[in-house]
């Protein structure tokens, strides 16, 4: 446990210097970008157009985040996908064998089923809104 703790520590370290790091980087390419401009265009300009083009750079790493994070729910939706059907193929071929081999406590267990179905209002609108959602 001391161990991945450790680890986990180093690796949030490394995290906060490296982004650290960058957003120096970044503020350097901000800085050259506006002595560039500023042999072109007034001081006010050139503040404009570095402060636009920050904005725009951050927009981008935003976007880039939201369709890391949608394709990671994609993919996390995927894999549940496969493993309910995975899941419910196994049951299925347990329940079928189990029906197979007592008929008799298959009906009856059907039949008390459709009972409590039809007896319990709150059982038939639980069981109507599970099959409702997608």
């Amino acid at each position: 446990m001391s161990g991945l703790i450790t680890r986990l520590s180093l690796s949030i370290a490394a995290a906060m210097i490296a982004a650290l790091v960058a957003l120096a980087g970044i503020g350097f390419l901000a800085f050259a970008l506006y002595q560039a401009l500023l042999e072109r265009v007034s001081p006010a300009m050139a503040a404009l157009v570095t402060g636009l083009a920050a904005f725009f750079f951050a927009a981008l790493i935003i976007l880039a985040g939201n369709a890391l994070a949608a394709a990671a729910k994609r993919r996390r939706r995927r894999e549940a996908d496969q493993l309910a059907a995975e899941l419910g193929d196994l049951l299925s071929d347990e329940f079928r064998t189990l029906a197979a081999t007592h008929p008799q406590a298959t009906a009856l267990a059907a039949l008390l089923a459709g009972f409590a179905v039809g007896a319990v209002p709150e059982l038939r609108h639980v069981l109507r809104e599970l099959l409702r959602k997608p």
